[in-house]
């Protein structure tokens, strides 16, 4: 249960938060308007366009090769939070964040020189977040089948770095090994980028292994919910981020659901009754989201996500330890990859099948706020009723 002190403790966070979010900056419409900022969508091609969120602020500017997460300057009409750009100009990057990005393409390049594509790919994808090199026909799989997700560095990638970590208390020590894995997963957070689902993991596991450390008993949701106030108490233009929006309300349905998801499904075999839940509870809470942002959702997801999902446990694993062993021994690195090379081509197989199947896909008009705040008025008003019944088979 919380303390008396966590609510109060959260409820500082909470004004904190709605502060900073009430005094940001409020900028004239002008038609020379200039700013900086990280962009914090996918960007996407509209026409000869190139279209991305930089916060609150939707821009459209000429086509360039730009990426989640770049740091640009942008030029242009801003009318409102729309923004007709003249130009964006990529920031320079400072020395250490150049010797960041130089290692991360090292490390891609050892795993384009032992794996085919789409292999590559998507090892790439898991292991640090690169996105860009997937093929038009990859992404558009990914995308049919509900698995885009999977190329995006997310907590899980952390959750398996720290517990593998952690598998080293009993030879060197609880408090050095907790101290240890949260020293890693800083710098693993460092090197794939502070994207919003990578940042909420590193918040949320350095609350629990900081619990650890201190002998105390942590809760995951009160986890979730400090690490979203802090993410939003050092930048609030966070609350605009697609991916701090979809990462929060997958683990958010994640903790509420899975558990009774699973007792609902206890006819289906322990693996698939698992991880189907785990999907089904994830979306409950995305799907409104995609409908805003993509006007997609693939009815192929929970099946497609339920076959494959076993993949990447298993080929995060064996992809550090892949990668590990490149730096030691060619010849270990090249065993390690043939092992590795059966999950990625299940995977790339079972997503490549699935893909063909677009008539499973539905599409909306995107941008339909009133539908999404419909369904989440009607799903948490129906939240109560749920958790109350829930707690009573407990």
């Amino acid at each position: 249960m919380f303390s008396k002190y966590s609510f109060v403790a959260i409820a500082l966070l909470i004004i904190l938060v709605l502060l900073r979010l009430f005094t940001l900056e409020k900028q004239a419409d002008s038609n020379n308007f200039k700013f900086q900022g990280q962009i914090s969508s996918n960007p996407y091609l509209s026409y000869d366009k190139i279209v991305f969120n930089i916060g609150r602020y939707r821009i459209k500017a000429p086509y360039q090769n730009l990426q989640y997460a770049d740091q640009v300057q942008v030029t242009g009409k801003k009318q409102g939070f729309e923004i007709e750009a003249k130009e964006v100009l990529e920031l320079k990057k400072g020395r250490f964040e150049t010797w960041v990005l130089n290692f991360r393409k090292d490390l891609e390049k050892r795993i384009n020189r032992h794996f085919p594509k789409p292999q590559s790919e998507l090892l790439s994808g898991i292991l640090l977040g690169i996105k860009s090199n997937l093929s038009r026909e990859f992404k558009a799989a990914l995308v049919a089948t509900g698995t885009i997700h999977v190329v995006v560095v997310s907590g899980y990638n952390i959750v398996l770095l720290a517990s593998f970590i952690l598998l080293l208390a009993p030879f060197f020590g609880r408090k050095k090994v907790t101290f240890l894995a949260l020293v890693t997963i800083v710098l693993y957070t460092i090197l794939v980028g502070f994207s919003a689902p990578t940042f909420r993991a590193l918040i949320m596991g350095s609350v629990t292994l900081l619990a650890v450390l201190l002998g105390k008993r942590t809760i995951a949701i009160y986890s979730l919910i400090v690490a979203a106030l802090i993410m939003l108490l050092i930048n609030p233009e966070y609350i605009f981020d697609i991916s701090f929006q979809l990462t929060f309300a997958a683990t958010l349905g994640v903790l509420l659901f899975t558990k009774t998801l699973e007792r609902k499904l206890n006819k289906f075999p322990k693996w698939f009754r698992q991880t189907l839940a785990t999907t089904l509870a994830a979306q409950s809470l995305v799907i409104p989201l995609l409908f805003y942002y993509f006007g997609t959702v693939s009815l192929l997801s929970p099946v497609v996500n339920t076959l494959v999902l076993w993949t990447i446990p298993v080929g995060t694993v064996l992809g550090f330890a892949f990668l590990g062993l490149t730096f030691i021994s060619n010849f270990l690195a090249d065993l390690c990859s043939y092992l590795l090379i059966l999950p990625l081509t299940f995977f790339t197989m079972a997503v490549d099948f699935f893909g063909t199947f677009r008539i499973l896909v539905l599409s909306f008009e995107k941008g339909n706020l009133i539908s999404v705040l419909g369904y989440y008025l009607i799903f948490f008003s129906l939240l109560p009723k749920f958790l109350k019944t829930r707690l009573k088979k407990q």
